[in-house]
């Protein structure tokens, strides 16, 4: 398994927070999948700011897995440890999306899973994370998973 890290992550860009008490904030996160993912590997795309919680979730992906059957399936959930925590033990639940295969041909989904919604607001940041549930039979070079968040405090 390895943590591969968005920009935001890895300090390339200042991470959007809320700031006004109930105001939605939206945040997107645009990530070229790794060449030669595997099932297991995560990426560390977002913080889920100290005080916050998740309101709505979108995911929008370009067509990943070229094969004629094809297999790639991503989790994406709140990460254990901490935002930016560089131990390479972590690991990434699945609370927004479980085993989602809109990836596969590319398209979009909602959020529709009930734990995205009552995540509770924590003291702390936390990391929103992306991992590979299953790995693509043949992955597509260059192909992008953006992941639209709304956060409210």
């Amino acid at each position: 398994m390895t943590i591969f890290q968005s920009d935001y992550a890895n300090g390339r860009k200042v991470a959007p927070m809320s700031f006004a008490a109930g105001a939605p904030v939206q945040v997107r996160i645009d990530v070229t999948l790794p060449a030669g993912i595997k099932a297991g590997d995560i990426i560390e795309a977002m913080c889920l700011p100290a005080g916050t919680t998740i309101a709505d979730a979108v995911l929008v992906a370009d067509k990943g897995d070229s094969n004629a059957t094809p297999a790639l399936a991503l989790d994406v959930g709140l990460m254990s440890g901490e935002w930016r925590d560089g131990a390479k033990t972590r690991d990434c639940g699945s609370e927004l999306f479980a085993a989602d295969t809109t990836a596969r041909a590319g398209g979009v989904a909602r959020m529709t899973r009930p734990a995205g919604f009552r995540i509770d607001k924590a003291p702390l940041h936390r990391s929103i994370g992306i991992e590979v549930a299953t790995a693509p039979a043949t992955q597509v070079a260059g192909a992008v998973v953006s992941l639209i968040v709304t956060i409210v405090s």
